[in-house]
């Protein structure tokens, strides 16, 4: 209902509108008015009955109410305000504006200057309440409860002029305080000691300093603290103000100490997570009913990997995070050292990775982290699985079926569907599994928790009550609830043993003026709000970020000096916003980036991608990017975030990541580009059918050069995977009439030029790359093209030239920590230096190269290896090196050494029957390879050694065909001691 007036019952009650004010009467139905007006709400009649006629029998004093009520009506009608006397059979109520509701209101929000400002005299003065004794007690109940409210908002009031720069404002407050009170109060006297000087108000802060201390000495036989002293004393000089270190001082109002929530109401819960024969445990529930807080007190010593909102695209995201984070407390990785460095580099302190195999990488990579998690021997907890990405989900389901581990996840329950229904389905089918569905705190909980945060065991439930109904008993909102309250004043830890005080405590009905917003996100927001700009703006970037560890990018983006990006990043850390280097709850960041408009939301993912680059991962840069709505940026941040899941061997996640930029372009030219990428990762992964018709389809749009020539690389690859060499060369010169200049061109025109016994024709421009990579800083470039050169060197007989290549390329593989290189590049080193017979430097690089690790290529070292040590005469090593080979996974390189391991045991008389049996079991195996050097290699063992019929079945497998010089020279001298013409091979011009 709406009135053109309102009640005053401060001072004399008298009913106001704009044009009159009319004095309520000192009598009966004035006193009725007043009391039900102060109330508010429904007064049950039994209460009044009580309160105004006591000694009265029922029936009489139900006629009292009854009449006075209906006087009291008339009086409001008088006012046209009759309305506002609401009656019913049990209760009645005024609901009219009061002047006590609008003060009460005010302290509810923490408004300290205009509650000051609504209290201008004391309640219903000057009235008699003649022959109502309990009404005149209540009345002064009321009052002092209203005046104490008063007290503390004038203070609190002054404190804010103060520190606002107002210091007359605060020494009106204060003077006026201390002027109400019997006693004065130290922490009064000392702020107005402290603004009295600016105010102009030293004579009277003496005063009061003087009559504090005749109080003090009278009645307690104490002296003023050394503060208060020191600061009247520095008063008292001439022309002088309070000193900046006592000025800034805290003091006055006692502040509220949070004291460390504990886990209230869960301990059939907490039994059940921390036993460890449950394999599998899952924690649902709504956000911020506690399922974090719960699993933290269940399983202390547990293994914590948090899903974070945002990074579900990025594979094995909480895994990365965890992994950096625990890098120094790492156990001893061993052989998955190199694996697990495909996710985290820093594992390697800057070495080098090769590129990996995309049948093999990923699962190698989940058995290193199996390795990595199970031999903890500790619960492991995945927090926030609605946010896990597809990589991680399969390592969850992995864990849950080898059953090593105790298994906690926690996850929404309001976000049950899709992505996480397929995991917790998985899950089921996996074995057993128990599930917690965590519920909010009952009031009684509430209480509990609540006595244990004040740190007394003084219970509160009325105040209790009005917070379980406001916060459905959800413990996050209780929290910020309780944190909101405490920063903005309204609520204390009061002195003693009494717990937390309110201002409101003894004026309120239910606490319903506590002004708090009835959504979390608003609670946070009101929370924010209260930071200093400088903190709120940090916020909003580490919102938009995901994490606080890099101070310099977060001040680059906020627009503020690192010095004072620290400053507030520890001031929301001290304010409970952060947690550590994240924001401590996933609502609080969810609000704060819900907040920003969506222009600026634009300009921070931007800041973001551009200064926190190298700190995030590229899948994360790109998604930035993308956010910004820069499709100029985000495309080319895709395309590195592609090539770094395909150097992790993540190939399959490398193609969704494709797949959903492709969904965010309309351009042609843009989808070409995404096309050629996926292209290469079919390429990769061997898929060839589907790699040839996305590079086809990239050449049928409206493609850049530099796009067009990496479809024609792609298709170059696939025909050299068909054998199709020519066909190969073929697609090169396309690519090279598109873009001369691709980064790619040189090296694939190299590998089809030796695949040719063309080498000649690409050594001219490897040694004007070489020129080009020269002016600039050394990088892997500059070791492939050495490398290349050198090789093709080495094919055209120029071996000395060749060795100068290599040695260069070895050295600065070695500094750049690419070890993986250093073994690529020895394997051609060894072959040189051998056939220069430089035997014992080839075995020196080549034990050197092996202590480097085990890579991919290292069989491959060894297999060369193996030549130098023969040549030394060192033939028994070179046995033992081979029969490892023999015993290999790789087709080829077993052949290989299986010929040379039959030649160096035949090299000396061995009976008819040994030699036709091992020349029989090697040329068993010349089908599980289609490379040629193999075969070339087993002929030459067969015609040096074996039968007529073995020779007649060895010759099939030869034809014309590119091979080494020094082979060529070998197999053609076999041929000739067996009476046949040797074969046309390409390279016996080299030979020459």
């Amino acid at each position: 209902m709406q009135f053109d007036g309102r009640l005053q019952l401060f001072g004399q009650a008298c009913w106001i509108t704009s044009q009159r004010s009319v004095e309520l009467p000192d009598n009966l139905p004035g006193y009725l008015i007043a009391y039900l007006a102060c109330r508010g709400d429904w007064v049950e009649r039994e209460t009044l009955v009580a309160l105004f006629w006591p000694d009265r029998m029922e029936s009489e004093a139900l006629h009292n109410l009854r009449a006075n009520l209906h006087r009291a009506r008339k009086l409001l009608g008088d006012w046209s305000a009759d309305q506002a006397l609401e009656s019913q059979p049990r209760r009645v109520r005024i609901a009219v504006p009061t002047d006590i509701a609008k003060f009460r209101a005010a302290i509810g929000r923490g408004a300290w200057a205009s509650a000051a400002l609504l209290h201008p005299r004391t309640l219903l003065r000057p009235w008699s309440f003649r022959g109502f004794a309990l009404v005149e007690e209540w009345a002064g109940v009321e009052r002092a409860a209203l005046d104490a409210a008063w007290r503390s908002a004038a203070l609190r009031a002054a404190e804010q002029h103060e520190l606002a720069g107002q210091p007359v404002h605060a020494a009106q407050l204060l003077l006026r305080l201390l002027e109400s009170l019997d006693a004065p109060t130290e922490d009064a006297v000392q702020m107005l000691l402290r603004v009295a000087a600016d105010a102009g108000q030293r004579d009277a802060a003496l005063a009061q300093h003087e009559r504090l201390r005749q109080w003090l000495r009278d009645d307690l036989d104490v002296e003023p603290t050394h503060q208060t002293e020191e600061l009247a004393r520095v008063l008292r000089q001439p022309d002088s103000a309070a000193p900046s270190v006592l000025r800034n001082a805290m003091a006055g109002v006692p502040r509220a100490v949070l004291q460390p929530p504990r886990l209230i109401g869960r301990d059939a819960e907490r039994t059940l997570l921390a036993e460890r024969s449950r394999c599998v445990v899952l924690v649902a529930g709504e956000p911020g009913v506690g399922k974090s807080r719960l699993l933290e007190e269940a399983l202390p010593g547990a293994c914590w990997i948090a899903c974070r909102e945002g990074l579900q695209r990025v594979p094995f995201a909480p895994l990365i995070e965890w992994i950096d984070d625990q890098r120094d407390a790492l156990p001893e990785l061993g052989v998955y050292r190199r694996d697990l460095a495909r996710l985290v580099p820093a594992l390697l302190e800057g070495e080098q990775l090769p590129p990996p195999d995309p049948a093999t990488a990923k699962p190698r990579l989940q058995q290193a982290l199996l390795h990595l998690l199970e031999t903890r021997r500790v619960a492991l907890v995945f927090d926030d699985v609605q946010w896990v990405d597809a990589a991680t989900r399969e390592l969850i389901v992995l864990l849950a079926r080898r059953a090593t581990v105790s298994l906690r996840l926690a996850f929404r329950s309001n976000e049950i569907q899709g992505e996480l229904q397929a995991l917790l389905d998985s899950l089921d089918a996996s074995g057993p599994v128990d599930r917690i569905d965590l519920q909010a705190l009952t009031a009684d909980d509430l209480l509990q928790l609540l006595t244990a945060m004040s740190g007394s065991p003084v219970a509160a439930p009325l105040f209790n009550a009005w917070l379980h109904r406001r916060t459905g008993g959800n413990p996050f909102f209780v929290l910020q609830t309780l944190r909101a309250l405490f920063e903005s004043g309204r609520l204390d830890a009061a002195r003693g043993v009494e717990g937390w005080a309110s201002a409101l405590d003894a004026i309120t009905q239910d606490y319903s003026e506590l002004q708090i917003p009835s959504r979390v996100t608003d609670l946070i927001g009101q929370r924010v709000r209260a930071m200093s700009a400088d903190a709120r703006r940090v916020l909003t970037v580490v919102a938009v970020a995901g994490d606080a560890r890099a101070v310099e990018p977060i001040a680059n983006v906020a627009g503020l000096s690192p010095w004072a990006t620290a400053e507030a990043i520890a001031e929301l850390q001290r304010n409970g916003l952060l947690r550590d280097h994240a924001i401590a709850h996933d609502l609080v960041r969810q609000s704060v980036y819900g907040a920003v408009p969506d222009s600026l939301r634009s300009v921070l993912h931007a800041g973001v991608a551009c200064h926190f680059a190298g700190r995030l991962r590229e899948e994360q840069i790109a998604e930035h990017w993308w956010q910004a709505g820069d499709t100029q940026q985000a495309l080319p941040a895709t395309v590195r975030a592609s090539a770094s899941l395909r150097h992790a061997g993540l190939h399959d996640e490398a193609l969704a990541l494709t797949a959903r930029a492709m969904d965010r372009v309309s351009d042609s030219a843009e989808t070409a580009r995404l096309l050629v990428v996926r292209a290469r990762i079919r390429l990769e992964r061997g898929e060839l059918a589907e790699a040839e018709a996305d590079a086809g389809a990239a050449l049928d749009q409206a493609v850049a050069p530099h796009d067009r020539a990496a479809a024609f690389l792609v298709i170059s690859s696939l025909r050299i995977h068909q054998g199709r060499v020519e066909d190969a060369r073929l697609a090169m010169l396309e690519a090279a009439g598109s873009d001369a200049d691709h980064e790619g061109l040189l090296i694939e025109s190299a590998r089809v030029a030796e695949l040719q016994g063309r080498a000649s024709d690409v050594v001219g421009n490897l040694a004007l790359r070489l020129a080009q990579l020269r002016l600039r800083p050394p990088g892997h470039e500059l070791v492939r093209v050495l490398t290349s050169l050198g090789g093709a060197y080495n094919d055209l007989g120029e071996v000395e030239r060749g060795l100068e290549c290599l040695m260069e390329a070895y050295r600065l593989a070695g500094h750049l920590n690419a070890r993986y290189a250093q073994v690529d590049v020895a394997i051609n080193l060894l072959w040189g230096l051998s056939a220069l017979g430089r035997n014992e430097e080839a075995v020196a690089i080549a034990e050197e190269a092996l202590a480097l690790g085990e890579y991919d290529s290292t069989p491959t070292l060894r297999n060369n290896l193996c030549w130098s040590l023969r040549e030394l005469g060192r033939v028994e090593d070179a046995m033992r090196l081979s029969e490892v080979l023999v015993a290999g996974s790789d087709p080829t390189l077993a052949l290989i050494a299986l010929a040379r391991l039959t030649d160096m045991r035949l090299s000396t008389p061995a009976p008819s029957d040994e030699a036709a049996r091992l020349i029989d079991a090697m040329l068993a195996r010349l089908d599980s390879t289609d490379i040629y050097v193999a075969h070339t290699s087993a002929a030459r063992t067969v015609l040096r050694h074996g039968s007529s019929a073995q020779v007649d079945r060895i010759l099939g497998y030869l034809k014309p065909h590119a091979i080494d010089p020094w082979m060529h020279r070998e197999l053609s001298a076999a041929m000739v001691a067996r009476g046949i013409d040797p074969l046309p091979h390409i390279g016996a011009e080299q030979a020459s």
